[in-house]
């Protein structure tokens, strides 16, 4: 929920009205990750004595309203203090988390006023009801990234090309994931054979990933810096970063070097390969032995 102009039957001190001067709310907030919880911690920074005031007195108090769209979760804390923690449960918080800021009432009350009031309201008083805002910020975005995956391997998803006409053995788009996309037929066979071997899940890394990460390191190299796809928020190329900085590898430094970055960030998929081959043809061996004469 993004908090817009608006019109109330009292002065509210807000970034998109005048109707109390000389006076701010300008809260701000950090995060900490705590395991399976997200930690919050929020400064409310106020600047005009009658809200501070009515805080003191219990006549009002600072909200934080927390929602998630990606899973439709919903969060009020509330507090009489002017910097307050709490913590969230991370699953019930995805990618964007819009937060507003607001001051409450905390009382019924006939004869509200502020001494900062635009001259306008000069010589009135306002009836407010508990519950209703009498300051609020502008909505500010919390960005969460769930943990992005350990195995570079699962920032691939293999999927079927139901394109008609011509299309080429291996197509790679790049979404949240790094796509790669072969023809159904060829797709159906792979799915069938692995339920014969696990093994050959390395040889298809080999096959369809390292071309695919070959071309997508490639591609990094040349984003350009206003990034007009917004590659680098995507979870493949946080991912990648996140690993190629483990190894102490910067791309723009090994231009020419990108096929053993490659292998490296697979974990020697060439190598596994060839162990995954071993592995079946002594399978196929001890298979033979056990034949009857």
């Amino acid at each position: 929920m993004r908090l817009k102009k608006r019109n109330f039957p009292h002065p509210v001190l807000s970034p998109f009205s005048d109707d109390i001067l000389n006076s701010s709310f300008q809260p701000t907030f950090t995060i900490e990750s705590k395991g399976n919880k997200v930690g919050l911690q929020i400064k409310f920074d106020l600047e005009n004595k009658d809200l501070e005031r009515m805080i003191e007195n219990q006549e009002a108090y600072f909200a934080v309203h927390l929602e998630c769209k990606s899973t439709m979760q919903r969060f009020l804390e509330t507090s009489y203090e002017p910097s307050a923690s709490f913590e969230i449960d991370a699953k019930l918080l995805n990618k964007t988390v819009d937060i507003n800021f607001f001051i409450l009432s905390a009382v019924n009350k006939k004869n509200y006023s502020n001494s900062r009031m635009h001259d306008d309201f000069t010589g009135f008083s306002f009836a407010i009801k508990k519950g209703d805002i009498l300051a609020y910020a502008k909505t500010q975005e919390l960005e969460l990234e769930k943990e992005q995956p350990e195995n570079t391997e699962d920032i691939f998803s293999l999927q079927a090309n139901y394109d008609s006409g011509n299309i080429p053995a291996c197509t790679i788009e790049r979404m949240d994931k790094i796509v790669v996309k072969i023809p159904k037929e060829q797709l159906d066979k792979i799915k069938v054979l692995i339920q014969f071997d696990e093994s050959l899940n390395t040889i298809l890394t080999q096959m369809y990933y390292v071309p695919a990460l070959l071309d997508t390191l490639y591609y990094m190299q040349n984003i350009p810096d206003d990034d007009p796809g917004g590659d680098r928020d995507k979870p493949w190329y946080k991912s990648i970063s996140a690993r190629l900085e483990q190894l102490n590898i910067t791309l723009d430094e090994n231009e020419d070097n990108l096929l053993k970055i490659t292998h490296r960030l697979l974990e020697d998929a060439l190598s596994g390969t060839i162990e995954a081959l071993e592995s079946m043809v002594i399978s196929e061996g001890d298979e033979e032995d056990e034949l009857p004469d």
